[in-house]
Parts: structure tokens; sequence; C-alpha cells
């Protein structure tokens, strides 16, 4: 499909760039610079990834948001038009500690030690318990990097479910459930300040707008080096990478993959 009859398409349903970002997995900014001819040359992943949704039935997406059902074994779409809708969702914007919008650090660190919590633009969102698989993922991954590094002697530190202050302002603190660090001189104390060189998210059942898209959004503004969602009810990992413009890459969980971090000197299994 050409640039051409993608814009026409596009005006044709009245979809915004932000949709197209959000139903394609493709950044915002990256849809943005290729709908209007900044990026001359996109990656072919990228064209198919927007074509898929061009070419779609607009009645999944029109007017709909990617949740979950607390019951359902795979991802659904529900209508967010009514209350009653909403009461049998658990939606990415179910939040226990408040709605306002001018949260900062301060009102975090105030809530209960046990709170899985997370700031992003002055809200606070409850990241819910993890599951036994999404920390089975989480620490099989910790453990192969962590063994690697210590091998290596290197720099880089990997660490899980850390506060990362990604613009070092009061109105963001993300929270990946892991993040490489490679840094010679800056501290790391309380929180990391700054983009991490990688992040990891795992999907939980509450959390896929807020990784696939929130989120992907923050990192990419930050310019984190590398971003992984493993998704274990789909048996899937999408890639983002600074070096690739943020186009998502897909793989199956099987097999092994490099992180750009070591460079093609490690594999994860």
């Amino acid at each position: 499909m050409e640039i051409d009859e993608m814009i026409r398409i596009k005006q044709q349903r009245g979809y915004s760039i932000r949709q197209i970002a959000e139903y394609s997995g493709v950044p915002e900014g990256t849809v943005r610079k290729i709908f209007s001819g900044q990026t001359e040359n996109p990656r072919v992943a990228t064209i198919i990834a927007i074509q898929k949704v061009l070419e779609g039935d607009e009645s999944v997406y029109q007017g709909k948001n990617y949740l979950y059902d607390k019951n359902a074994s795979e991802y659904e779409f529900f209508n967010e038009a009514s209350d009653k809708d909403k009461s049998s969702i658990v939606a990415e914007t179910a939040f226990s500690y408040g709605q306002k919008s001018s949260m900062t650090l301060s009102d975090v660190e105030k809530l209960p030690e046990e709170c899985r919590c997370e700031l992003i633009d002055g809200v606070i969102y409850d990241m819910g318990t993890a599951s036994i698989v999404h920390q089975d993922i989480v620490a099989e991954f910790v453990t192969q990097t962590r063994n690697y590094i210590k091998g290596k002697k290197s720099k880089c530190k990997v660490v899980g479910n850390p506060g990362v202050q990604i613009f070092n302002d009061d109105h963001n603190l993300l929270v990946p459930d892991l993040a490489i660090i490679c840094r010679d001189k800056t501290p790391i104390e309380h929180y990391v300040k700054g983009a991490p060189e990688f992040c990891l998210e795992v999907i939980s059942r509450w959390s896929v707008q807020r990784d696939y898209v929130v989120k992907l959004s923050k990192y990419a503004q930050a310019e984190v080096g590398e971003y992984w969602i493993i998704d274990p009810f789909k048996k899937m990992i999408t890639i983002y990478s600074k070096a690739e413009e943020y186009a998502p890459t897909i793989i199956p969980i099987k097999g092994k993959r490099s992180l750009q971090v070591f460079g093609s000197e490690f594999e994860l299994d």
C-alpha cells in the first residue's frame, strides 16, 4: 500500500494519528513522520503494522479501547460507552489511589510500602499483583543477564522493578519490570535517574494499554535504548529500539535473542 493510499483511507475513516498509533503499536511520533512525509523510507515492518489497521474492519476499532475482560483468556475489545460495560472490565485507567493529574513524587512516597504503583504525567497507577508466570519470566531474565554481566565484569547493572525518574521531573516515576543501566559515574540511589539502556515489561491483564501505548511513548520520548514487551498469553515478544526508530519487531517466545545493550556477545534463551 502506497503512502497516498494510506492517507486516503485515514481521511476517509476519520482516524487520528494517535488512533493509528494505538491500534498498530507503532509510536505516535513515527506514525506522524510517515504521514507527513518526513520519513521517506520507513521500515517495511512499520508499514505492514499500519497497513493492517487501515485494511481491517473499522467496526473493530471505532469508539473502542483495547482492554481485558476479567475472564477472557485473550485480548478483546470492549465498548466504553456505558458505566455498566466498564464495571466488568479491568481497565487501564482504574487506579486505587486517586485520579488527580497533579500528583507528584512526594505523593507516591506517602503510599504504603506494599503498593506497586507508578506515576505517569501526575497520575498514580496501581500496578496490581504480579502473577507467578509474570514473576517467573522476570526472574529468569534477571538470572541470565546477571550471570552474563558477572562473567564479563561489566559495568552494567540489572535492576528488578526499579523506580525510574525517566525525565528527572516530579510528575513521572515509571516502574518497568526490569531495567538494565550501564553508567560509569551516575550513582543509582533510591531511583534511577534518566533513561535506562534497556527496559522490560511483562504483560498483565490490567497493563495492556499502559505497556503498549502509554509507557512505549514515554520510553521512546526519553530515548531508552531498547524496550521489550513479553506477552505470556499470546507467547510473543514485541521489541522496540532507538536504533530502529522504535518500529515494532514481533517474535515468538522461543529460541534465542541478543540484547542490543550487550551487542551480539550475549543471547537470552
